[in-house]
């Protein structure tokens, strides 16, 4: 009953799960994969069921790295955001500038709204993955073909990638305005136009998006995790939002 109360399931809800199928020792299966209620929730309107759930317990595959977006989730997001046009109609695969900055602050807190506490997690996954895409899709773009890094210090190789991202960021979108930043704590990424925190606010920093893409991009650099920490946001009412990366020796 206490593992029942501290994963956020009542009574009315046990009854639920009984219903289901689930028996104890599957419960605890997910609740060890750091599957909670309301996770069920929220897979269940995306279209994954229970077998799916235990598919991914028996796998040792844990919520955070579970995405659980797909086609439907995309779709449930983008009405969420008001951006129905987008729905089986994206934007071409390009560098070009297709969706204002509304929207994609939009998407962002909706995708927050939508999943709850996973969608923090969920905004540093898919920062993460669009870092490895630009690698993988348009390295000659981010100027990372035949760079010699190994024979540059982690700081200089950390300050290389957050030059070369704020590079093409600006070389894509006029309007972008970012600086790479020494400072006596380490190098601070700072976006004076972000996109994420459009016309948004909140109590804490929100670009969760960025922290992924940026703890992506340093790792890809130096081969180690590094705590990448938002340390201003203009949903705060800072003057930029500014990343700093910790820890480097």
């Amino acid at each position: 009953l206490n593992t029942l109360t501290t994963a956020g399931i009542n009574w009315a809800d046990f009854e639920t799960i009984s219903k289901a199928g689930i028996n104890w020792s599957d419960f605890k299966q997910l609740t060890e994969a750091g599957i909670n209620w309301s996770d069920f929730n929220v897979l269940s309107t995306t279209g994954v069921n229970w077998s799916d759930l235990k598919v991914m317990s028996e796998a040792s595959v844990n919520w955070a790295d579970f995405e659980v977006m797909g086609t439907q989730g995309l779709n449930i997001v983008l009405r969420e955001a008001g951006l129905d046009r987008y729905i089986d109609n994206l934007p071409p695969d390009n560098l070009e500038t297709e969706a204002h900055a509304r929207e994609y602050a939009a998407l962002n807190q909706a995708v927050e709204t939508f999943y709850g506490r996973a969608g923090r997690g969920m905004l540093q996954r898919i920062g993460r993955t669009t870092f490895r895409y630009g690698v993988e899709e348009q390295a000659a773009l981010m100027g990372l073909v035949g760079v010699g890094l190994k024979v540059m210090s982690k700081k200089g190789r950390i300050r290389f990638i957050l030059n070369q991202m704020a590079k093409v960021l600006m070389d894509t979108n006029e309007e972008v305005c970012i600086i790479v930043e020494d400072t006596p704590e380490g190098p601070v990424f700072a976006d004076y136009s972000c996109a994420i925190c459009y016309e948004r606010e909140g109590e804490k920093p929100i670009c969760h998006l960025y922290i992924g893409s940026g703890s992506e991009a340093v790792k890809w650099a130096t081969g180690q995790d590094y705590v990448v920490r938002e340390i201003s946001c203009h949903g705060l009412g800072d003057r930029a939002c500014r990343f700093l990366i910790e820890g480097i020796e």
